[in-house]
C-alpha cells in the first residue's frame, strides 16, 4: 500500500466523510484536490459539499471529476444534486449521459422515468388548469340564451423586458 502523504490525506478524507465528519472531510479533499487531479477526490468532495447542503460546491465538485474522467455515477451524482436545486433540464441531461456510459445504470433509467412521468403529470395538470380557467359563461340581454367564449388568461409576467420561455418537453 502506498503510504504517502497524499494518499493516506485523500483516504483520511473519504474516512471521515462515511464517518459522518463533512467539514473535516471537505478541508481534507479540498487540500488533496488543489494538488492532484483525481476524478474520485472530486467526487467524493461533491458528495460532501451535497450532505452539507452546499449544492453549488457540490456541482462544482462533481464537475470537477467529470472533466477528469467520464462515469456514470458521477454524471448521476450529478444530475441528482441539479435536480435538488430545480434544474431539471440538466438533470435529465446529466441522467441521460450516464445511461449512455452505461445503458445498464439502473439509477439514472429510474430517475429519468421518474422525471418522465412527473412532466407529463404536471402537462396533464397544467392543461386541465387553463381549459377549466379559459372558458367563461357570458349572459346577454337576450332571455335564457348565454355564449360561452374563450378568454385569455393574464399576460405573462416578463422577465427584464422578455417573455419567459415556453414549456418545452425536456425528453423530446
Amino acid at each position: 500500500m502506498d503510504s504517502s502523504p497524499e494518499v493516506v490525506s485523500k483516504e483520511e478524507g473519504i474516512r471521515l466523510l462515511k464517518a459522518g465528519q463533512v467539514d473535516d472531510s471537505i478541508r481534507i479533499l479540498e487540500e488533496f484536490c488543489d494538488k492532484h487531479d483525481d476524478h474520485q477526490a472530486w467526487a467524493y468532495l461533491g458528495a460532501a459539499f451535497s450532505q452539507k447542503g452546499d449544492k453549488m460546491q457540490a456541482i462544482h465538485a462533481f464537475e470537477e471529476s467529470l472533466r477528469l474522467k467520464e462515469t456514470s455515477k458521477a454524471y448521476y451524482n450529478l444530475a441528482v444534486v441539479y435536480e435538488s436545486v430545480g434544474r431539471i433540464d440538466e438533470a435529465v441531461r446529466e441522467y441521460r449521459m450516464a445511461t449512455e456510459l452505461d445503458p445498464n445504470y439502473n439509477p439514472a433509467q429510474e430517475a429519468l422515468v421518474r422525471l418522465a412521468n412527473q412532466f407529463a403529470g404536471a402537462q396533464t395538470q397544467a392543461a386541465q388548469t387553463s381549459a377549466g380557467a379559459a372558458t367563461q359563461v357570458m349572459t346577454t340581454d337576450a332571455p335564457s340564451t348565454s355564449q360561452t367564449q374563450a378568454i385569455p388568461g393574464p399576460p405573462p409576467d416578463p422577465a427584464v423586458g422578455e417573455a419567459p420561455a415556453p414549456l418545452q418537453d425536456p425528453f423530446a
